[in-house]
């Protein structure tokens, strides 16, 4: 890995469509959790998903914050059950 410490760079975080289809083609997850950006590209990294053929039931997709991942031996499941999360407002003079 190379960070900022050693070389002045800036990656943008994010593969592109080609990135995540080796990722998904290499990986062969049972399950896949797209849940780390905003919604739009959550669904596009679904759609690809399904694409490459993987089982819509496997792909795991949580609405809001607060939902809970029920994780098996043999299974993940969104759970009917949600976390009561209270909105934090932090604008660096106070919570």
């Amino acid at each position: 890995m190379i960070t900022n410490n050693e070389l002045d760079i800036h990656v943008s975080g994010h593969g592109h469509e080609e990135d995540h289809k080796l990722m998904l083609g290499l990986i062969k997850p049972d399950y896949f959790l797209p849940y780390y950006t905003q919604a739009l590209e959550r669904y596009s990294h679904r759609k690809l998903a399904l694409d490459m053929g993987m089982d819509d039931n496997n792909i795991l997709m949580p609405e809001g914050n607060g939902a809970v991942l029920e994780i098996y031996k043999d299974k993940i499941i969104l759970s009917p059950n949600r976390l009561k999360l209270d909105t934090i407002i932090v604008d660096g003079k106070g919570i």
